[in-house]
């Protein structure tokens, strides 16, 4: 049995034993302040030829403390913590988040540090059901900075028969004159804005958008350092749409910019426009067993010469899947993806069919 077969059965024991623990972890909980730690632990065996195995645990802790009835200040660290076995076993521990702010219930909040949460509110509408298969467009997020300003105000509407409440986002990135290179990564941060609107009505219908200039550039792919050849993301808007009711989930998202993916196989350096499209339906026939659908499409639209243009599909793919809960903590899924780019492209994008099952546990 090789070193991939004996973890996932490994894991697979370990997962059954916390099958009857679901609780998060309060590390200090008073009228003055309060410590959280929450966790998520995945893991993902791929059935194909070439075999594949994936863990990751991400631990997240949350603190707040309370000055009066109306302000109260927070923080917030994520780990997260991946391994993945191919033959050679590969370990990488990045933060996520980590952002300290102040909360007032009338203003809103404002925070500092790294947080994704301008981008995100609108991807979330198809990354919490394609958690499994995520579209190559979601590595825009490991490129958040880490001097970045943001607000958050949300306005309720109980007496109104239509809308339920509007969430509103803006996030300022602070300009650092510093350049440098780190393991062939050209790190710059230039003054970069968002704003997201997040509209949900009592009709379980939610709509988002979401615009960023020069918010996700600091990790630039710099290819061959004596050409300078540096790819900024610039220019990204989104939007999207969902709907929910207690047996069926309907949502999409669309997303564009510049330079939003990095790959070594394509190393041009002219504007790289990229488009993406997620869709995802979801029906839930009991509390414990549910199947779903998606559809992704990422497109690649760059000027290789002055005059002429070329498109090229990145990734296409359905993905089509089943979740048992065991109970409100442990899931067990198998997730089918059914790659339908065209077959010139596969090899450069390393894009195949591929068949997965695993499990996650929540804390």
């Amino acid at each position: 049995m090789n070193i991939i077969k004996k973890k996932f059965f490994i894991s697979i024991i370990i997962f059954a034993i916390m099958m009857q623990i679901s609780n998060a972890t309060q590390i200090i909980n008073n009228k003055e302040i309060s410590i959280n730690m929450n966790g998520l632990i995945s893991n993902s065996y791929s059935l194909n030829k070439k075999k594949n195995y994936d863990t990751s645990i991400i631990l997240s802790f949350y603190g707040k403390t309370k000055k009066n009835k109306n302000i109260n200040t927070f923080a917030k660290l994520v780990k997260i913590i991946k391994t993945n076995i191919n033959n050679k076993i590969k370990n990488n521990i990045n933060t996520k988040l980590a952002y300290i702010g102040i909360k007032h219930n009338l203003l809103g909040k404002i925070s500092y540090g790294k947080n994704y949460e301008n981008l995100n509110k609108t991807l979330s509408y198809t990354n919490k059901i394609l958690s499994i298969n995520k579209s190559k467009i979601n590595n825009i997020i490991k490129n958040i900075n880490n001097n970045l300003i943001t607000y958050k105000k949300k306005f309720n509407f109980k007496n109104n028969k239509i809308l339920k409440n509007i969430i509103f986002i803006s996030q300022y990135q602070i300009k650092n004159n510093k350049k440098y290179y780190k393991n062939n990564i050209f790190n710059n941060f230039n003054n970069g804005l968002g704003i997201t609107y997040n509209i949900s009505t009592k009709y379980g219908i939610d709509i988002s958008t979401s615009y960023n200039k020069k918010i996700y550039d600091n990790k630039i792919n710099n290819y061959n350092i004596n050409k300078n050849i540096l790819s900024p993301i610039k220019n990204i808007w989104s939007t999207g749409i969902k709907y929910k009711t207690n047996k069926f989930y309907l949502g999409t998202t669309y997303i564009q910019g510049k330079n939003l993916i990095k790959n070594n196989n394509y190393k041009n350096k002219n504007n790289k426009k990229i488009t993406n499209i997620n869709i995802v339906a979801k029906y839930n026939p009991s509390s414990k067993f549910s199947t779903f659908l998606g559809y992704v499409q990422t497109t690649l639209k760059s000027n290789i010469l002055s005059k002429n243009t070329k498109i090229i599909d990145i990734e296409k793919y359905f993905s089509i899947g089943t979740i048992y809960k065991f109970n409100k903590s442990f899931n067990g899924y198998i997730n089918y993806k059914i790659d339908k780019i065209n077959n010139l492209n596969k090899k450069q994008f390393n894009n195949n069919d591929k068949l997965f099952i695993g499990f996650s546990y929540k804390f």
